[in-house]
């Protein structure tokens, strides 16, 4: 197994928290009587292909997804919000969808979520620019966070983008998302402690 692989799988099991200690975290709120918001940013990537009237062949996508979720509160609730979907392919295509998230429990803390987006993409010439219609099905962890507003969250998902304009031209794919805050705030926040030798959240000495 090469080193790059290790890195990829170590990032994996680091940003997947036991359901514990999601429910950890800086201060607290009460957990409130009606709906509430939870909301998640993941940095993703997959590989698929695309239908023959798109050139057929093998694409590798990177993709940032950030949904805002309503519901009540703890995992045993459907929860569903507004969502985007921002994605590149190399330097083929630059995409941009808005749309939105379903939330379906399933197992505490792993559940299923439904992304459905319309949104623009811009090609590189022979590929024509134009409408598209992005679904993604993903699972993974995902836990309510009874003290805060932000869920981690890692999923698996498939997903597929359609060009409205013609439905010939179709690419699927498969991939993995991490967790934005496990990918780039708590590096960044360990950097910090290193450095002051000392936790960042702490107050500083009078």
């Amino acid at each position: 197994m090469s080193r790059a692989t290790c890195a990829v799988l170590a990032l994996v099991a680091l940003s997947v928290p036991s359901p514990a200690e999601a429910q950890l975290g800086r201060g607290s709120r009460a957990a409130p009587d009606g709906w509430d918001l939870q909301w998640n940013a993941r940095y993703g990537m997959s590989f698929g292909g695309r239908s023959e009237a798109l050139g057929k062949g093998f694409e590798y996508d990177n993709v940032i997804r950030m949904d805002v979720l309503f519901g009540r509160p703890g995992d045993e609730h459907w929860r569903i919000g507004p969502a985007i979907d921002l994605r590149t392919t190399f330097r083929d295509s630059a995409e941009a969808a808005g749309g939105a998230s379903l939330l379906i429990p399933i197992v505490r803390a792993y559940p299923l979520l439904l992304t459905v987006a319309g949104g623009w993409a811009v090609r590189r010439d022979p590929r024509p620019d134009g409408p598209v219609l992005v679904t993604t099905l993903a699972g993974g962890f995902r836990s309510y966070n009874f003290h805060g507003h932000y869920q981690i969250a890692t999923h698996a998902f498939v997903t597929s983008r359609v060009h409205l304009d013609d439905t010939s031209r179709w690419e699927i794919g498969v991939g993995f998302s991490l967790d934005l805050e496990a990918l780039v705030a708590l590096p960044v926040m360990a950097i910090i402690t290193r450095a002051r030798a000392r936790d960042p959240d702490e107050p500083e000495a009078e």
